[in-house]
């Protein structure tokens, strides 16, 4: 059995349970000059996109999205849509204007790459690179930003009107991060607005919605989830990072030689004191191994794996079976449980 944990994209994993009341502030922009936002990433492939980071509304050192779960890191102010894949970001995933604007900002000349561990943990600390970020003004003070684009993908002009669903750049890597997605914020006046809530980040979370800025379709997209998977299988070895997610979809056959025998799971949103049961069998319905256990803490993205290593003799030929399980406590019933997330993967071993 292996533990294995990725790191979330620059997520730092402290979290509060500090909630706002219903009586915070309410937010001074005039609703009748909101613009209505729709999906700022082409997401037309089913499975393309996830909603991997929401703004902090944790005040302090704390990080807490608007929901008052983990699904934040300290001080972001947007929203990180992901891509399932850096194949994905190679094809060529289309960035749009969320509403009709203007061009006042546009850098196109940043480098792509993904930080290393080291480079994640120095960016948290403040030592940040810039990335390739569009921004456009929508008037009445409103104004929305593209950020992580991948270098040269944008020909736009300062001053260039553009129109909702427009194409203005294409995903990329510059910047801080570690995983492929379009950083998106939407501010008034300079001032960061989440465009779930409606409201300002020092409101805390927990607060009474005050406006959604999505669209029905966007909305529909880039719906709140609390928990997901981003990707699992049956291999020799948990795949490096660059082959993770998604595009692996014909996966070969397993040898009956084959060392060991690994199933592995890349899930978000994981919380304290859920429960995880990971399960391998054999092609006879054997078990072969499993792990049993509860979450210690929040756990923003989590690579975990189970491994059996053969003996002397081959694998029994036939197909292989892995069964993940999530649990979260019901907050209605103490000591229940319900299920999350239930993931099963195949392999054949011949």
């Amino acid at each position: 059995m292996r533990w294995l944990s990725g790191f979330p994209a620059l997520i730092a994993c402290a979290v509060s349970s500090i909630a706002a009341a219903d009586t915070a502030k309410t937010p001074d922009y005039p609703l009748e000059d909101a613009p209505e936002l729709s999906v700022p990433v082409d997401c037309s492939e089913r499975g393309l996109c996830s909603v991997q980071n929401y703004v902090d509304f944790a005040p302090g050192p704390n990080a807490l999205d608007h929901t008052c779960g983990p699904l934040t890191y300290n001080g972001h102010s947007g929203i990180d849509i992901r891509l399932k894949s850096i194949a994905a970001m190679e094809r060529g995933v289309a960035v749009l204007a969320a509403a009709d604007g203007k061009v006042i900002a546009n850098r196109n000349n940043m480098q792509d790459r993904f930080l290393s561990g080291p480079e994640v943990r120095l960016a948290l600390n403040g030592k940040r690179k810039l990335s390739n970020t569009v921004s456009l003004y929508h008037g009445n003070g409103w104004t929305t930003h593209y950020g992580h684009l991948r270098k040269g993908s944008s020909t736009l002009k300062n001053g260039q009107s553009v129109k909702r669903g427009q194409q203005i750049g294409l995903i990329g890597a510059s910047g801080n991060t570690n995983f492929p997605h379009l950083h998106f914020t939407l501010k008034h006046r300079e001032e960061t607005i989440d465009p779930y809530s409606g409201r300002l980040p020092d409101s805390g979370c927990g607060a009474q919605i005050h406006h959604s800025f999505w669209d029905a379709e966007a909305a529909r997209i880039l719906t709140y989830r609390p928990s997901g998977l981003l990707d699992a299988g049956i291999s020799e070895a948990v795949p490096p990072r660059t082959e993770l997610h998604g595009d692996r979809r014909s996966r070969e056959a397993l040898s009956v030689s084959a060392k060991r025998l690994v199933f592995w799971t890349h899930i978000w949103g994981l919380r304290r004191n859920d429960r995880i049961r990971m399960r391998l069998y054999a092609a006879d319905g054997t078990l072969l191994s499993e792990i049993l256990r509860n979450a210690k803490d929040h756990v923003p993205i989590e690579l975990r794996s189970l491994s059996v290593t053969r003996d002397t003799n081959p694998w029994p030929a036939g197909t292989y079976k892995g069964e993940y399980l999530l649990e979260r406590e019901n907050s209605s019933k103490t000591g229940s449980f319900d299920e999350v997330l239930r993931v099963t993967r195949r392999v054949e071993v011949r």
